[in-house]
């Protein structure tokens, strides 16, 4: 894994663009092990959502991926069923691959802040053998922060 720091927003100019469209745009670093995501619109469609992660997945399985940073500063809204798939397969998939590690950026709302904690409750609820402590989840409030952690 790669131990640079001070990482700025300019590195993200050194990867790879996997992905541009109107709902995201997906970045590879492959010198840092780190696939970057970033909401373009303020809702993501669930199907939408699915094909974006496919993509970072097919990432993560072709390379050694150790972080996925998901920059959602742009979303006002979030889809709980796309959410859930994310958690609850998606994640416990790309463990399987050595991903473990999820920066996640919000945006400065707190009504959204509010309904990612309870989205995250009711994930919990309606799949009680799931554990996000199975996996390093930080939020940082920059693309700065979340490069250097």
């Amino acid at each position: 894994m790669n131990t640079i720091s001070n990482l700025s927003v300019e590195t993200l100019e050194t990867g790879k663009i996997v992905l541009d469209d109107r709902h995201a745009k997906i970045i590879w670093l492959a010198e840092l092990n780190t696939v970057f995501c970033q909401a373009k619109s303020e809702y993501i469609p669930t199907l939408k959502f699915k094909e974006i992660f496919a993509q970072i997945g097919e990432i993560v399985k072709n390379n050694v991926v150790t972080k996925v940073i998901f920059d959602k500063r742009s979303l006002k809204v979030f889809d709980q069923t796309a959410m859930t798939w994310y958690h609850v397969s998606w994640k416990k998939e790309m463990a399987l691959y050595g991903l473990k590690q999820y920066i996640k950026i919000l945006p400065q709302d707190n009504a959204f802040r509010m309904s990612v904690e309870i989205g995250k409750n009711r994930i919990l609820m309606d799949n009680p053998t799931f554990r996000f402590e199975d996996y390093q989840i930080f939020y940082t409030e920059t693309v700065e922060e979340a490069l250097n952690k």
